[in-house]
């Protein structure tokens, strides 16, 4: 029981690494048209509200409270918080629709904003695994400023 503790947060601190790194370094992307990667992290991102709405409903007493699918649904935003960057690809005459032209200005700045995402989302799984609810609650609300920081700045009305 302890070995199979000690790998599974073994395994946990290994992947948020790893995630952080990778959102430092954006990997080649695979778009044909620069409009597909717009297209990519809009679903990524629509992905992530499905996801992230079921918990805050869950929270505010919307939809019985269901530890296991706050889990599922935690795990869920934390994998989908790591699509999105690689979708912010700037190219002549695209239209961004929803993003800001200031985000290839301050790229440092909006990279360090889905890294806080992306940390943000993991501490909300270990939340979830938790079972407490307020501990949910709190990493919740965390995820959500994080998710309001970028909108503040980067996101068109």
């Amino acid at each position: 029981m302890k070995n199979k503790i000690t790998l599974s947060l073994l395994a946990f601190f290994t992947c948020t690494t790893l995630a952080i790194n990778a959102a430092e370094t954006t990997p080649s992307n695979n778009f044909k048209k620069p409009e597909s990667a717009v297209k990519y992290r809009q679903s990524a991102f629509s992905l992530m509200a499905y996801n992230f709405g079921d918990i805050g409903a869950m929270l505010k007493g919307k939809k019985p409270y269901n530890p296991a699918s706050v889990i599922i649904r935690a795990e869920n935003v934390a994998a989908l918080s790591k699509l999105p960057l690689e979708g912010f690809i700037q190219a002549e005459g695209l239209d961004q629709r929803d993003a800001l032209d200031k985000i290839w200005t301050e790229k440092a700045q909006f990279n360090e904003k889905m890294q806080t995402l992306q940390k943000s989302a993991n501490l909300l799984v270990v939340a979830a695994k938790s079972g407490d609810k307020k501990t949910v609650q709190k990493a919740f609300m965390e995820t959500g400023k994080s998710c309001k920081s970028c909108h503040d700045d980067y996101k068109k009305d």
